[in-house]
């Protein structure tokens, strides 16, 4: 058993919420997962949870509130490994509004598993006609995008940009759009589909006839696709060109809010003493996941969160790096991390805070 599973138990109900195609934004969690850590509406986002408790479907915001502070953002925003809805980054932030706030207002989740920088701001794109007056907005991200600059296939479709696991995402969609067809057509091709992978998967004589068919009349068909190999510098400049234009991008979709980009916390890039749980996981993950090893590090972190830095300078858009709130812990018996980048429910505690701190206003009118 995976360490993670080990001491995260309820990760399990994540792992099996499969995620679906939608136009233009890509991907969306299953709609209308339920369970008992994590539930989504029928959009495919996580339940929005009120001060009082109330789930709400990001459709319905308007009808419960008269404004919003939105986290926009990947799987930490989405609160992979929270035990349950009520202990997410933005569950948490809206039951710590004052009394005076929370009754109209709400923080909305905006996450969405495996999103890099580029999805966020197509997802905040489609989102903003369910949103009612947005105060403040919190770019909570980086890891996604800092992992796709070390990967060589990220750059495939430049200047497009590439999803996370994106094999498994194209097949997954690929199969969702036969299963759900109602054109004969595709729908007897999806079944016989099924069928001759259910006969492949049986050792015999017809797989051995299907191997030897595909050598004779197929396997010198399959199109060769040119793949452009980047250098790592080079990856990581278009990584932040890519980058620039995206917070742009949600800038201008956002000229009511005060928009912020805060680079989320990362077990390695926050330099806390992990605990021996926390150590655990990692090492399991770091054995399977190479790039681990070339973006999970101090050195990356710091030359990273100053390439960031300096792209929000130039969109005039505030920066806050979380990993120097979590590395300035001195708790080191308790674990934040349940991997490199989710966050346990006391992890979500300390973003809840410092968040709902930076968007309070002082007494000039300025946020905390």
């Amino acid at each position: 058993m995976h360490p993670r599973l080990k001491y995260n138990p309820h990760h399990e109900h994540y792992a099996r919420m499969a995620m679906e195609f939608r136009p233009f934004v890509m991907s969306v969690h299953e709609p209308m997962f339920r369970s008992p850590c994590v539930n989504t509406d029928r959009l495919g986002f996580r339940e929005q949870v009120s001060a009082n408790g109330q789930r709400i479907s990001l459709a319905d915001l308007r009808e419960f509130a008269d404004s919003c502070d939105v986290i926009l953002g990947g799987s930490t925003v989405f609160g992979v490994d929270a035990t349950t809805d009520v202990m997410t980054i933005s569950a948490q932030m809206t039951r710590l509004l004052p009394e005076n706030d929370n009754a109209r207002k709400l923080v909305v989740n905006l996450g969405i598993r495996g999103a890099t920088s580029t999805q966020e701001a197509h997802i905040y794109q489609f989102a903003r006609r369910f949103l009612p007056k947005v105060d403040n907005l919190f770019i909570l991200s980086g890891v996604n995008n800092a992992y796709m600059s070390v990967v060589d296939e990220s750059q495939r479709w430049t200047p497009f940009g590439a999803l996370i696991s994106d094999r498994h995402y194209y097949l997954r969609f690929r199969e969702q759009y036969l299963n759900d067809s109602t054109n004969r057509e595709v729908r007897m091709i999806s079944d016989m589909e099924q069928w001759l992978l259910e006969q492949f998967a049986k050792p015999g004589r017809f797989r051995t006839m299907v191997e030897k068919a595909y050598k004779i009349f197929a396997s010198d068909r399959i199109p060769q696709r040119s793949v452009t190999q980047h250098g790592s510098n080079e990856r990581l400049a278009l990584a932040y060109e890519d980058l620039k234009a995206d917070l742009i991008t949600v800038r201008d979709l956002a000229p009511e809010a005060r928009t912020r980009y805060v680079l989320q916390p990362a077990a390695i890039w926050c330099g806390k003493k992990l605990t021996s749980q926390e150590q655990k996981i990692i090492a399991a993950d770091d054995a399977v996941e190479p790039a681990n090893a070339l973006y999970g590090s101090r050195a990356f972190h710091k030359m990273f969160s100053k390439g960031v830095k300096g792209i929000c300078a130039q969109c005039e858009m505030e920066f806050i790096d979380a990993n120097d709130w979590f590395g300035a812990l001195n708790d080191d018996a308790i674990s934040q991390f349940t991997d490199m980048c989710h966050l346990t429910d006391d992890g979500n505690r300390i973003l809840a805070q410092k968040l709902l701190e930076m968007s309070r206003p002082g007494p000039s009118g300025e946020s905390l």
